[in-house]
């Protein structure tokens, strides 16, 4: 967003760097309205502009990070990241696996319910033919 608005600016300072605390900071809505502001001030990049926003607008209740924080929620990708090589890379990403989707979907379905410590009511649920 700074390169298109500021492109002589290091997306390291200035103003992407206020507007990153903004945003560590659940000030989305301030966010959304000086860069809608911006793009009104920038007619030739007004389109490309309200296109970037637009992502924000979108997910602005998945970017209340410092809400999220103190919930002890986490916002990076890392812990996400890190489940799916434990649960999906140790188990279906073995060397000379081959899975069809179906077959796949029910090893992790059950090793998700085994990590999770709900595999008897997981298995109560399930059909068995």
């Amino acid at each position: 967003m700074t390169a298109l608005i500021y492109p002589n600016e290091s997306a390291d300072t200035g103003h992407a760097k206020k507007w990153r605390k903004w945003l560590k900071a659940d000030k989305i809505d301030r966010f959304i309205k000086v860069i809608s502001d911006l793009a009104e001030d920038n007619p030739g990049k007004k389109d490309d502009i309200l296109k970037a926003l637009n992502y924000f607008i979108k997910n602005r209740d998945r970017m209340l990070y410092a809400t999220f924080r103190k919930k002890g929620y986490f916002v990076g990708s890392g812990v996400v990241e890190a489940g799916c090589k434990t649960v999906v890379g140790k188990r279906a990403k073995q060397s000379g696996m081959f899975w069809h989707v179906k077959g796949a979907q029910n090893v992790l379905s059950t090793r998700c319910a085994v990590l999770g410590n709900i595999f008897d009511d997981y298995w109560k649920q399930r059909k068995v033919a």
